[in-house]
């Protein structure tokens, strides 16, 4: 395993849960590129980060070391926060440097086109059609 360094956007984060084995939270950080690496704490690690790491902040955090992760079935990269690491909050960021792009953009794009898409659902409807 490799101490790294990785900066991103967390943007989306769960509660301080408590579980059999001790207290726990996760939230994944993407990068300006939009990938994303899932950050987990738990027992007195969680209770010590969980109000360090906000929403839509930016972070440095180094020392740490990057693993992969099985979860139902799904295979992500994964840093376990421990108290040995270091996490800068990067004030000067801002958001609009990720390149996300508005939905109504996908319009202009070629029939057949392939398209990484990131969301939040906030409400749904019955399923219609849309031609782009």
């Amino acid at each position: 395993m490799i101490d790294v360094t990785v900066e991103g956007v967390v943007r989306r984060k769960s509660t301080l849960n408590e579980g059999t084995r001790g207290k726990y939270f996760f939230c994944y950080l993407f990068d300006k590129d939009g990938n994303s690496i899932r950050i987990a704490a738990f027992k007195c690690a969680a209770a010590h980060w969980f109000g360090k790491l906000n929403v839509e902040k930016f972070y440095r955090i180094r020392n740490v070391s990057v693993r992969q992760n099985v979860f139902n079935q799904i295979t992500e990269l994964q840093i376990i926060l421990g108290s040995d690491i270091q996490i800068e909050e990067i004030a000067d960021i801002s958001p609009t440097q990720i390149p996300f792009v508005s939905l109504s953009s996908l319009k202009s794009l070629q029939k057949g086109a392939a398209v990484d898409v990131i969301g939040r659902i906030l409400g749904y409807e019955r399923s219609t059609n849309i031609e782009i």
